[in-house]
């Protein structure tokens, strides 16, 4: 099962990636974030972790399992009998930056929430991807 969110940014690459990749500052712009720790101090590249609490889901720690430096990141966790894989996308086109939000879930338990969670899901990346662009603009002034 999986879900996917695309909203046009502003200007080409100017400090999204930036933004993305500050994952401890998400709770500041994303409501849907509670809390983000780092798991280890320095860049954020392919092992780094963190530990997220959203809003209705226990506490779990994403690892970073590729990364494409000003372009996209995957990370990946398991909770509850459910295991995520999470991609955050920057895409330059002539207009300006794509931000594309996927997420895929895969398991038993996922195959039998999917029915009930899709719209849900798919709802909270349209708000994250949002709250990203509103981000972005504020950071650019």
């Amino acid at each position: 099962m999986h879900s996917e969110d695309t909203i046009l940014l502003d200007d080409p690459q100017s400090g999204e990636w930036d933004v993305t990749v500050d994952v401890e500052s998400w709770p500041q712009w994303a409501s849907a974030y509670q809390s983000v720790q780092r798991c280890e101090q320095g860049p954020f590249v392919v092992g780094s972790a963190a530990l997220i609490k959203q809003r209705g889901l226990p506490l779990t720690k994403w690892e970073v399992t590729s990364l494409t430096p000003g372009e996209r990141f995957k990370w990946e966790t398991q909770t509850c009998g459910i295991y995520m894989i999470a991609t955050h996308e920057l895409i330059t086109r002539e207009t300006g930056t794509e931000g594309v939000l996927r997420i895929e879930l895969c398991g038993l338990i996922a195959r039998l929430l999917w029915p009930l969670t899709a719209r849900l899901v798919r709802r909270a990346l349209e708000q994250e991807n949002a709250s990203l662009k509103c981000r972005c603009e504020e950071h650019k002034r």
